[in-house]
């Protein structure tokens, strides 16, 4: 299309984008313009039941609020460390997005005084291959009602 551009960024082994400018002939090109791509980190949040009035999770998914057409984040994998009271915590690692067995266990045994946080969340972008780790963490604590 005339006038306008499509961007497909995969990184393989470089953060760098470039941009070719050609005439009607590929080979031939009038101007290379390189950018430094940067991929910001996008919003996490547990995800509910699809389709259930139940409020409890079923795993943590990725999404990005301010980017409208960006390509879906997948989740590879995250650590949890649940902190039940008066007991030692219990250090789990999930891959994917659902919860495994082991913290669904944990999840079933919530009761007031129970925190569970959340890091290490593992994330990938669209065709891109690089696995990206996240900086950020939280905790959900069950408070006595």
């Amino acid at each position: 299309m005339e006038g306008e551009y499509i961007w497909t960024i995969c990184e393989k082994i470089s953060g760098t984008a470039m941009l070719v400018l050609a005439d009607s002939v590929e080979e031939q090109p009038v101007d290379t313009l390189r950018f430094r791509v940067k991929v910001p980190e996008p919003e996490f949040m547990l995800a509910p039941k699809y389709g259930s009035s139940s409020r409890s999770p079923i795993g943590i998914v990725g999404f990005w609020n301010a980017y409208q057409d960006a390509p879906d984040v997948e989740i590879v994998g995250y650590d949890v460390l649940v902190m039940p009271p008066d007991q030692d915590p219990v250090e789990i690692h999930n891959t994917g997005i659902r919860f495994n067995s082991d913290i669904m266990h944990q999840i079933t045994r919530a009761a007031p005084g129970y925190a569970y946080d959340f890091y290490n969340i593992a994330w990938k972008i669209g065709c891109d291959p690089k696995v990206r780790l996240s900086s950020r963490e939280w905790r959900i604590e069950i408070k006595v009602k």
